[in-house]
């Protein structure tokens, strides 16, 4: 399945463009998603086909639909249902109409009592044009999400193989009837359907060159939600998941350096130990302890030319960790096997130019630009505050992302020798992003002004000025006794 490896070039080529389309995640109305279901269908999939990748931390999955206007009027929007942990857990969506369009996407949830109160997702595609009735758009849709299944069984010996079960839909869960279905799941060189026995041959799936086919289909309904694949398959990599990540970048315009800190909530949500932690176990087989299933090393992907690295954790500093050019390498105290977690901070400095431009409209406005990750491949991450702390001063004019946005806030933090409200704190925080997106940018323009930035070194100058007046005058009065 070739043509599935190369859609995520196209998918971060586009980044900046595809993330400036509308999403937005909320909850959606029953009443509406009744309405909405029950509508007179304006749409009819001829083709519908897809493409689901199992080899990572997150799924990734693409959507081919042909569709055609079967009703009586133009239709400027087509209705799109995911399932609800897809929704959920969404990362990153891009979607195309006719190879080239991009198309806007909301995203919603939504719970259908007519379907057994099953809770699915609702996405509005706004089609980049006026499709006449009677003609046809092809839409191409790919999208990746933090969900890989579970482990089964939840505990392993140490060395054994790693297996996950992930439950998806066999047929296509549309709004829409479909002339032709199909789907096919890669990223696994060993895959089976569990009860089986249940399900009729028609419906079963072949394995043939590491990749799962189901179908073709035909002549499926719309809102079909109960044909369901329990798919149990081989996964020998650790399942890296960043509970909370913690980035501050800290500006300063007086020693041309940038600082990154990264405080991380790591947790291999692989499987478990079956018989628990033995160090004796572990000694006598060390081949088997350093199984993929298991995070010996972490390795962060820094910008080029970084200086003054460190890593602690919650015990102290951390000696065992080695730079190899812009890749920063850490070798936490142990081995982290399945269920366990490790906290840690590291960081390093790079040179303010490097991410830092003078805006060519103002010489006192300036424009940063910083990634928007620097961790370790193959990682999703649950939760990130991303701060970035401008000069004492510094006023924000704008602040724009490649990615939706929980939320955004701006404050003030004192730091060392600030004298009035302290560092200008750019705080954005998401959800579900995945180490794909590490190549977007958080682009803050400021305005930092003259007086702002040399009042700052003739306040501390003054101030320390007239501390060793001080001193000076101090010393000078004769505070001796005399006999008389």
């Amino acid at each position: 399945m070739k043509a599935f490896a190369i859609n995520w070039a196209f998918l971060f080529l586009f980044l900046g463009q595809v993330f400036g389309q509308a999403q937005e995640q909320k909850p959606y109305s029953g009443e509406a998603s009744e309405k909405l279901a029950q509508e007179k269908p304006e749409w009819e999939n001829l083709e519908y086909q897809r493409y689901l990748d199992l080899s990572g931390t997150g799924l990734a999955e693409e959507i081919r639909i042909v569709a055609k206007n079967v009703g009586d009027k133009p239709a400027t929007d087509y209705h799109m249902l995911l399932p609800r942990n897809v929704i959920d857990n969404l990362s990153v969506f891009t979607a195309t109409a006719d190879n080239s369009s991009f198309v806007s996407f909301r995203a919603l949830s939504a719970t259908l009592k007519q379907l057994n109160n099953t809770a699915i997702g609702y996405g509005f595609l706004g089609l980049p044009r006026s499709v006449e009735p009677g003609e046809t758009i092809n839409l191409r849709l790919i999208y990746k999400f933090n969900d890989c299944g579970t482990p089964k069984p939840k505990k392993i010996g140490l060395g054994e193989d790693q297996f996950l079960v992930y439950e998806t839909d066999r047929l296509p869960l549309s709004q829409y009837p479909t002339k032709m279905s199909i789907l096919k799941i890669t990223g696994s060189t060993d895959m089976s359907e569990l009860d089986i026995g249940s399900v009729p041959e028609e419906y079963q799936g072949t394995f043939d060159d590491n990749v799962m086919t189901f179908g073709p289909f035909e002549d499926i309904n719309a809102l079909n939600v109960e044909n369901k694949i329990k798919l149990r398959y081989l996964h020998n990599l650790a399942l890296n998941e960043v509970i909370y990540l913690k980035r501050d970048i800290w500006v300063s315009h007086w020693a041309s350096t940038i600082q990154f800190v990264e405080y991380n909530e790591y947790h291999n949500k692989g499987a478990e130990l079956k018989n628990g932690f033995s160090r004796l176990e572990v000694m006598k087989n060390v081949q088997a302890a350093n199984s993929p299933t298991v995070r010996g090393i972490i390795e962060n992907h820094l910008p080029e030319q970084a200086t003054e690295h460190y890593f602690v954790d919650k015990v102290g500093q951390v000696s065992t960790s080695q730079v190899v050019n812009n890749l920063f390498y850490l070798k936490p105290r142990f081995p982290i096997f399945g269920g366990w977690f490790y906290n840690y901070t590291i960081g390093w400095t790079n040179e303010l130019s490097d991410f830092l431009r003078v805006s060519d409209m103002d010489s006192e406005e300036f424009i940063l630009a910083v990634p928007l990750l620097n961790g370790p491949k193959d990682t999703a991450y649950d939760e990130v505050e991303y701060s970035v702390y401008l000069p004492e001063g510094a006023t924000v004019i704008d602040t724009k992302s490649p990615l939706p946005v929980v939320q955004t806030t701006t404050s003030f933090e004192s730091s060392y020798f600030d004298l009035k409200n302290g560092h200008t704190k750019v705080t954005l925080k998401f959800r579900n992003l995945v180490s794909e997106l590490a190549d977007g940018k958080i682009l803050i323009t400021y305005k930092l002004t003259n007086a702002n930035f040399y009042g700052k070194f003739l306040n501390i100058s003054l101030y320390g000025f007239i501390a060793l007046m001080a001193i000076f005058l101090l010393n000078s009065i004769n505070l001796r006794v005399s006999k008389n």
